[in-house]
């Protein structure tokens, strides 16, 4: 029986009982005329008559009073189902997995009272209204911590395990005509005292509360949560046997065990024939017809999409503040924004400063291939207007962009919205989402695109800021080679993959013949220029897949993917005769070239570590150097003994 008829049935039960008075003062009164007629005669009882007359209307006005009594007590009943079902439509809104969570708490716990005589009027009711408000709390709860996809820190444990205490505040303000404040405020006790708030013990716990922990327990491993899937039946009964007589009250729990069964059939059958019944107490019913069924509805949709929305941008905007990796970016932005606005494809473009272009970095959706082609001049199709005048474009006609695509087949698209994504007066690039579908994009979903391509404009920035720091830190500045810092990262990466794969590696020791003689006679600019000269030779020399670095001073280090030896003494050769090949003006008139001593060092043959090999290739280096000194002819009157020659230009 729920509360709109028992209010009707106390009504009800007394207008009857004022019925029965009012009829028995008449029979009485009646008795009192006849027996009076019978001593006193016809006119003493005609005496009488007024009273019977009285008595009759007082009966009439009391029950019409009683009648509006009843009215107004099934109004109030009805007025507190709807607000009872508001309170529990906005819980059940906040909660983005488990919708209709707190319906079947109410189920369980009903059934699980029933099975072990907790079912007097106002006991039952009150479980029922406690069931469907025990989490009422957890509105003051933020929404990263109710949906968080992981283990809760103590911080967030802290405030997640306030809400009992929050809920019973907010519902002390309402007078319940049955107890259900002290079934939300001890629905977390645990049977041996370890629960929350009051860590009460055993049977000082409220019955109700006892039975309402089965119920919320079990509902929440049934049912699947931000960090996990839901447990099968077994597995969650298996769990909650072993926790009898530590959480929950073991008499209960055995009770629970034995109509559980039966509890999720009864659900199982509402559920798929989307029925409401309150016949046996496992289910629940709403007071309210067709009409409102679908208003409330309605507002149900609206208060889970706000939610969705600011938990969605919660996550982006703390998912992005957790990386500063570029591809960890944009893969973050593209995936994060699909939660909340439709797109068949998603594009990120970069901009790039010195060809003027936006080339698209990431794609996700649909004709992934064809859009990563997509590289649009600045100013041109709709995303390079947008760029230049960091404006965005809203329900345009994708097809200006898609035709720089490197294949055909995406006429199909039919609608974009297009952000531009800068930080102060600076373009990064652009935020494009692409669908085939021509209804046009709404308000919100405008609204929305915006504040992600904000919080992802910061990000870039960051992103992109980083990467060229991280780019600096590992790069040599004066020849944009590679330096020592990123050499040692790279090497054993690649000594790892090398004795995993079983190929060699080599280690080339460089070092240029004669350097400091220029630097000296000429001065440093002259010898930064033939670095820098120098570098590009030696890059010309060696394949992609290798590394050249530029170690120390005039030391370079060249490491070999997978080459024999007789490859690699091709490779050194060819180094030494690029080098020597090259000159560079020193002054009109006058050119200088070096030479560059080598030594190598194979991994694993000549050690397992960067230092062994590096130890090896060194002294293979000073011995080339020796040799080659030993082998260099006097020079001729006008080359400069550098070795360095003077060349006429």
């Amino acid at each position: 029986m729920n509360r709109t008829n028992w209010s009707l049935f106390q009504a009800g039960r007394e207008r009857m009982l004022a019925a029965l008075a009012v009829c028995g003062a008449l029979v009485v009164t009646t008795l009192v005329i006849y027996a009076l007629g019978q001593r006193a005669g016809m006119y003493a009882s005609l005496v009488l008559v007024p009273l019977f007359v009285v008595i009759c209307f007082a009966y009439k006005f009391h029950l019409g009073k009683l009648r509006a009594n009843s009215s107004h007590a099934s109004k109030l009943a009805d007025l507190y189902l709807s607000t009872v079902e508001a309170l529990t439509m906005a819980i059940d809104a906040k909660d983005q997995i488990n919708h209709g969570r707190v319906r079947r708490v109410q189920a369980y716990a009903v059934g699980l009272a029933n099975a072990v005589g907790y079912n007097h009027e106002g006991e039952i009711e009150g479980l029922r209204a406690a069931a469907l408000l025990h989490d009422i709390g957890k509105l003051a709860v933020p929404e990263y911590i109710l949906n968080k996809p992981g283990r809760l820190t103590a911080a967030e444990f802290a405030k997640m395990s306030a809400h009992p205490t929050i809920a019973a505040e907010i519902l002390s303000n309402v007078e319940f005509p049955y107890p259900v404040v002290p079934l939300v405020l001890h629905h977390h006790e645990k049977w041996d005292g370890t629960g929350y708030p009051l860590g009460l013990r055993g049977e000082d716990i409220p019955l109700g509360a006892r039975i309402l922990a089965i119920a919320d327990c079990y509902e929440a491993l049934r049912s699947d949560r931000p960090y996990r899937k839901g447990f099968s039946k077994e597995k969650s009964i298996e769990i909650m046997k072993r926790e009898a007589g530590r959480t929950f009250d073991p008499r209960l729990m055995g009770a629970f065990l034995s109509v559980v069964g039966n509890i999720e059939k009864r659900l199982a059958e509402v559920e798929a024939h989307e029925e409401q019944s309150d016949d046996h107490g496992h289910s629940f019913e709403l007071a309210a017809p067709r009409k409102k069924s679908r208003r409330i509805s309605s507002v149900y949709q609206n208060i889970a999409a706000a939610h969705k929305e600011v938990l969605s941008l919660y996550e982006i905007s703390q998912t992005l503040g957790s990386t500063l990796n570029l591809t960890e970016v944009l893969a973050i932005i593209a995936s994060r924004i699909g939660n909340i606005v439709d797109f068949t494809s998603c594009v990120i473009y970069l901009y790039d400063q010195e060809k003027k272009l936006l080339s698209a970095a990431h794609v996700i959706g649909e004709d992934a291939e064809a859009l990563l082609s997509l590289n649009i001049p600045l100013g041109s199709g709709i995303s390079g207007q947008v760029a230049e005048n960091r404006e965005p474009a809203i329900n345009r006609d994708p097809q200006p962009d898609l035709c720089y695509a490197s294949r055909s087949g995406l006429e199909r698209y039919r609608k974009s919205l297009i952000f531009p994504l800068a930080q102060k007066e600076k373009i990064l690039g652009v935020l494009a989402l692409y669908s085939v579908n021509d209804t046009p994009y709404g308000n919100d979903q405008i609204r929305l695109t915006e504040l992600v391509s904000k919080h992802a404009s910061t990000a870039l920035h960051n992103a992109l800021t980083f990467e060229e720091t991280q780019e600096s830190a590992l790069t040599d500045r004066l020849t944009g080679l590679p330096n020592s810092r990123y050499m040692y990262s790279f090497f054993e990466q690649e000594l790892m993959k090398a004795e995993m794969h079983n190929y060699p590696v080599t280690l080339l020791m460089m070092d240029l013949d004669g350097f400091k003689k220029v630097n000296d006679q000429y001065g440093h600019h002259i010898g930064d220029d033939l670095l820098k000269e120098i570098a590009r030779v030696l890059s010309q020399q060696i394949r992609r897949e290798d590394i050249l670095v530029r170690y120390a001073g005039d030391e370079f280090v060249g490491v070999l993917i997978g080459t024999t030896s007789e490859q690699t003494d091709e490779v050194i050769a060819r180094i030494q005769s690029a080098v020597e090949a090259f000159e560079i003006e020193v002054r009109p008139g006058k050119a200088v070239s070096v030479g560059v001593s080598i030594g190598k060092a194979v991994f694993p043959n000549d050690g397992t570590t960067l230092e062994e090999l590096m130890m090896i290739a060194d002294a293979n280096m000073y011995r080339n150097k020796e040799e080659r000194k030993e082998a260099l002819l006097p020079a001729p009157a006008a080359v400069v003994s550098f070795p360095v020659r003077a060349v006429s230009i």
